[in-house]
């Protein structure tokens, strides 16, 4: 078990760095210190390992929603449920959000349709809580999936961007500005969210 963890964390690690199409399958073997035989006996290919580090990601994010949301009536709540599963998945597994904006800049070649489908569900979920906003005239009627790559973009972006923000602050003069604290980037989100869909703005 604790080789199979190795494979999936060094697996991912990859995947974040190199993308899909770069990742051999011997390098994964190196990294994790196991013998790709191994990695063949949990996965198959390397096909079932990427959608396997995939949907893990996916499904906690979906989890820890599906976990909340159905205790919560109120829709505004129940946005912040939705942004926060998204923010704490990206400080828990960066690597997740990276290999996510690959797949978007190479048309999700690699997405499995299992992994599609959950999610799917996370945006459906989305969809029910602006819905129920709108029917009780708290939100005006946006669609939803705009408002999840408002969430999953910005905070993808933020999180992925540490590195470059600290070069940016090591190679220019703008330090006040760029080592300011941002504050709790999940908290802003939402407000900024929240005001764009309440119906008496």
């Amino acid at each position: 078990m604790e080789k199979r963890v190795a494979i999936l964390r060094c697996a991912k690690r990859l995947f974040a760095k190199k993308g899909y199409d770069a990742t051999s399958m011997d390098e994964i073997s190196k990294c994790a210190d196991a013998n790709k035989a191994l990695i063949y006996y949990h996965f198959k290919n390397k096909e079932n390992l990427y959608s396997k580090i995939l949907l893990d990601s996916i499904c906690s994010i979906h989890d820890s929603i599906r976990s909340q949301i159905d205790e919560i009536d109120d829709p505004e709540n129940g946005l912040k449920i939705y942004i926060d599963a998204f923010y704490a998945q990206a400080v828990k597994d960066e690597t997740f959000f990276r290999i996510l904006m690959r797949e978007i800049a190479s048309d999700g070649s690699h997405l499995t349709g299992e992994v599609l489908g959950v999610f799917l569900k996370v945006l459906g979920m989305l969809e029910g809580i602006i819905k129920k906003g709108v029917d009780r005239g708290i939100f005006c009627e946006k669609d939803a999936k705009i408002v999840h790559f408002l969430i999953v973009g910005t905070i993808s972006f933020y999180q992925c961007s540490k590195a470059l923000r600290k070069k940016l602050v090591d190679d220019f003069q703008n330090k006040e500005t760029l080592l300011k604290d941002m504050g709790n980037v999940s908290e802003q989100l939402y407000e900024i969210i929240v005001r764009g869909l309440k119906s008496d703005v």
